[in-house]
Formats: C-alpha cells, structure tokens, sequence
C-alpha cells in the first residue's frame, strides 16, 4: 500500500461507509405473479420470458412451468406495472392469462 493509500485509510477511518461512496439505489421494486395457461415447454416460457422481459421498468422474469397447466409467472420491476400491462405482454406472446 503506498503511503497516500495508508494515509487516506488512516484519514477516513471510523467514518461511516455511507458518507464515503455515493451508492446508485435502485427505484422502487415489486414482485407480482400471474397465472397463464397454455404452456407446455421450454419454448413456450421462453416465448413469456421475452416478451415479459420487453416491457419496460420489468427487472426479471420467472416462470413456474406446469405443463398442460396453469403455470405461474413472477415479475419483478418498478411499482408502476400494472398486471393489466402484463397480461397483455403474455397475451401478444400467444398465451391465455387467467385470474384465481
């Protein structure tokens, strides 16, 4: 360590993290979960998965696949995605999202 890295250490020391590195936050973020039906394989939640995943504020996509069934879909993205915005996403992919 060269002596300005040790006299910084030094100089900084007990001061909290916070005041020294300027963190970038994320915006707010929710998880919000549909159910669709339809999907039988890898390729139709690969279908879901891109289409979901081009709307935009949404972060990632997760898709619990129950074949020849109602399969789950969770999103996760800024709190101003609607599931009316989503559903129309799964909708435009070829899938039928239903309500519980």
């Amino acid at each position: 360590m060269s002596y300005k890295a040790e006299y910084v250490a030094e100089y900084f020391a007990g001061f909290p993290r916070s005041l020294l590195v300027r963190e970038k936050r994320a915006p707010m973020s929710s998880t919000q979960s549909l159910l669709v039906e339809g999907m039988t394989c890898s390729h139709c939640v690969n279908s879901v998965t891109t289409a979901v995943s081009a709307v935009p504020g949404v972060e990632s996509v997760e898709i619990d696949l129950v074949p020849d069934g109602r399969s789950t879909l969770t999103v996760i993205g800024d709190d101003a995605l609607s599931d009316e915005t989503l559903a129309n996403a799964v909708v435009g992919a070829g899938y039928t999202p239903v309500s519980e």
